[in-house]
């Protein structure tokens, strides 16, 4: 009977180491999950951070993109106010020619010539005042 009595004991004996091989398994378990779990929690801060970082890269993208535009603008309008000047410089000039012959050239057309040069003078002198309204801060 001592080998019936050694089975007996045997099979109540492996319950026992079973159920603590599946404890430590279960344990094992369990520090994988929460191993895991810190991991899944980081990488969601991490990808948190990386779209705010990312929105706010946008958001200075856009306001970098609507400052160029600006100046681009105010590039265009500074160009128009130069060559409106640059008019009414060549328009001085070339009145300072017909001026040194004015017997080659009717009264009347000297008159005329001389209010159109005043008129795009005038025009871009405003256009210049405008501008720099335009840009004063």
């Amino acid at each position: 009977m001592g080998a019936a009595r050694r089975r007996a004991h045997a099979d109540r004996i492996r319950p026992g180491r079973a159920a603590r091989g599946e404890r430590a398994a279960l344990a094992e378990a369990n520090q994988q999950i929460d191993l895991l779990d810190d991991q899944l929690t980081a990488s969601k801060d991490t990808v948190l951070r990386l779209q705010a970082q990312n929105a706010q890269w946008g958001d200075d993208a856009a306001y970098a993109q609507e400052q160029i535009l600006a100046l681009e603008e105010l590039t265009v309008e500074a160009s128009s106010v130069a060559n409106s000047l640059s008019r009414c410089i060549e328009g001085h000039e070339q009145l300072v020619t017909y001026l040194q012959t004015p017997d080659d050239y009717e009264p009347e057309e000297l008159e005329s010539f001389r209010a159109s040069v005043d008129e795009l003078c005038t025009a871009a002198t405003d256009a210049h005042l405008d501008f720099q309204q335009s840009v004063a801060p």
